[in-house]
């Protein structure tokens, strides 16, 4: 089993309206950040903006 796949399996508990994203890939963006240093909420932020066109 994979890293996404195992992210996968993680329940998520999140009230219905705050499901903007699937958990697993929210999970795996806060792990990237965090390998590269990114703590915290604005700093992940920066993380995502900054990789953006190779996330996607």
């Amino acid at each position: 089993m994979n890293l996404i796949e195992q992210l996968q399996q993680v329940p998520d508990y999140r009230h219905i309206g705050g499901r903007r994203h699937e958990l697993w890939l929210v999970l795996l963006l806060i792990l990237l950040g965090a390998m590269t240093g990114y703590w915290g909420y604005r700093p992940l932020e920066d993380f995502t903006c900054i990789t953006q066109t190779k996330l996607n």
